[in-house]
């Protein structure tokens, strides 16, 4: 008996032949894999494989996000986009990569996609930094992030998407046509461990080192390299394909250079944990004036030919702590910003005590350097989240600031909530006061976020105003000042005595004041923590503010 084996298209077959005493009897071997050049491709260097681009699809997806944030928020129309796109990218990835893998169920086109979906990624790096500046901020809020999501985010991972289907029906091939779901059991799986470390590892380790840019050019680089690998154990050669990735690479060289000199125009652009971080300056009023924004957030700005004057409405208000029939001998600020609002409240009160808590670790490092803001020793800076802090802490406050916004539009949701506005009240002393800066729309139909935002403030608040500081009668988006009083004496801003105060918003405070009367309270939600859908009741402030 000897065996023979044949190449045919790309499958190895092999025959036996028995010799017998009536002529020689051929019996056809069961198929094996498909080969690398007539090399057998190992199961567990496609697994790797499969665990490497998984991850890298997360890390693209991540990214995404904090991509388009700048331009168009931290909003859920960014994050449902975002999701989304890659979602239907990798199931038809998954749909058309199940029918090449019966008809071309070649190694080489394995590593061929996966190079492609190198140099998409790298393509995507020069998009986002020539294009996306010019267009990012002239499409709607609603549905510009889908638009972009799916012309940048959508090729590559389409292309990994491809990969999986593939991989089956290789590792398959490998250990044989009866471990056909023990193959596609290991692709899963390897591919889904390969998603949760990328997932970990961009949140953890590679945001916090690396800027988005760089990180998106490091893992086009990557599935390039890993391309190339492939084709070099399966001395496989397409000069066009690499030809191609010497253009994409002088191209993001090019980009790089704009990326730098655009950055440049600014005092610091720099990648944070939550988002990006922007100190520019400016003119406002004919006066000069330095803005922090955080994505497209202007959060804090002073002049500099005199840091102590306001520059946004809402700071102005900061006065209203006046009101507390408490010295004021403790405050928490819940958001720091440029800690503009705590330095001045330790640089004015003697033996005051300032807590803020900030969930972004370089803000206060940036408020030092670019801001009229010092260390002092009564200005407690505590890289937290502003509730689990409060729920944690076991101080009380004369004063609770809450200025912590995730967008333009809206507060983060758990500090929307009337158990947080509970958990407000029972840390203040008794007359302490909380001052919350909100947005809204105050002459809207339900749902409305502001209106209901202040019904869960009036469910924890007995003793409360609400200041709006364009007009109370305005349909427009405005500023809404929550000032809440812990004790029962009412709080009358209308009186000579309030109006006198040194402070001048208090001349016309009391024209400030909501009529709550007028509102049909029991029209508008009760934002709880189970039920808190703060992004969807953004949605009429998104389309007036984008209508701008």
């Amino acid at each position: 008996m000897r065996e023979v084996c044949t190449i045919k298209r790309g499958w190895k077959v092999c025959t036996k032949r028995f010799e017998g005493m009536h002529g020689t009897m051929v019996t056809n071997c069961t198929r094996v894999s498909p080969l690398m050049s007539a090399k057998h491709l190992s199961p567990r260097l496609l697994l790797a494989t499969i665990f490497c681009t998984g991850g890298s699809i997360l890390v693209i997806e991540v990214a995404a996000l904090r991509i388009l944030s700048p331009y168009f928020g931290n909003t859920i129309y960014t994050f449902s986009s975002v999701i989304s796109i890659v979602l239907a990218a990798l199931s038809l990835g998954y749909y058309y990569g199940g029918q090449l893998a019966d008809t071309k169920p070649h190694t080489h086109v394995f590593f061929s996609l996966i190079f492609f979906g190198g140099v998409s990624t790298l393509l995507l790096h020069i998009l986002t930094v020539l294009l996306l500046p010019h267009l990012g901020f002239y499409m709607p809020l609603t549905w510009g992030p889908l638009f972009i999501s799916l012309f940048l985010f959508g090729p590559p991972c389409l292309l990994l998407g491809f990969l999986s289907p593939l991989a089956v029906k290789l590792v398959e091939s490998s250990l044989g046509e009866t471990y056909v779901g023990r193959a596609a059991g290991n692709v899963f799986c390897f591919g889904t461990v390969g998603s949760i470390t990328g997932s970990l590892l961009t949140g953890f380790l590679l945001i916090p080192l690396f800027g988005v840019r760089e990180i998106v050019f490091g893992v086009g680089i990557f599935l390039c390299a890993l391309g190339l690998l492939g084709w070099y154990l399966l001395h496989h050669k397409n000069w066009i394909a690499i030809g191609i990735l010497l253009i994409i690479l002088i191209g993001n060289s090019w980009a790089h250079t704009v990326a730098t000199l655009r950055e440049a125009e600014h005092l610091i652009v720099q990648d944070g944990i939550y988002e990006r971080i922007t100190v520019t300056d400016g003119i406002r009023e004919w006066r000069p004036v330095r803005y922090l924004l955080q994505d497209r957030t202007f959060s804090s700005a002073e002049f500099l030919d005199a840091p102590d004057e306001h520059v946004f409405q809402y700071t102005t208000y900061l006065p209203l702590y006046t009101l507390a029939s408490a010295n004021l001998q403790r405050a928490l600020f819940i958001g720091g910003g440029a800690y503009t609002m705590p330095y001045k409240i330790v640089r004015s009160i003697d033996d005051s005590i300032v807590d803020v808590t900030e969930i972004e670790p370089t803000l206060f490092t940036i408020a030092k350097q670019f801001f009229s803001v010092k260390d002092h020793k009564r200005l407690h800076n505590i890289i937290a989240d502003g509730r689990r802090f409060l729920h944690d802490t076991e101080n009380t406050y004369d004063l609770i600031y809450g200025d912590a916004y995730q967008s333009v539009f809206s507060i983060p949701a758990h500090l929307t909530t009337k158990e947080f506005f509970d958990l407000v009240y029972s840390k203040l002393n008794d007359g302490g006061v909380f001052i919350g800066n909100f947005f809204g729309i105050l002459g809207e139909d339900a749902p409305s976020l502001v209106v209901s935002e202040m019904k869960a403030f009036r469910a924890a608040f007995p003793n409360h105003l609400f200041f709006a500081l364009d007009d109370p009668e305005s349909s427009d988006i405005q500023h809404v000042m929550f000032f809440g009083r812990k004790d029962s004496e009412p709080i009358d801003v209308c009186s000579s005595t309030v109006r006198d105060m040194e402070a001048e918003i208090f001349a016309d405070l009391c024209e400030k004041v909501v009529d709550e009367t007028s509102i049909h309270w029991n029209q508008y939600a009760l934002l709880t923590d189970n039920y808190a859908p703060v992004e969807s009741m953004t949605r009429s402030v998104v389309k007036q503010f984008a209508a701008r």
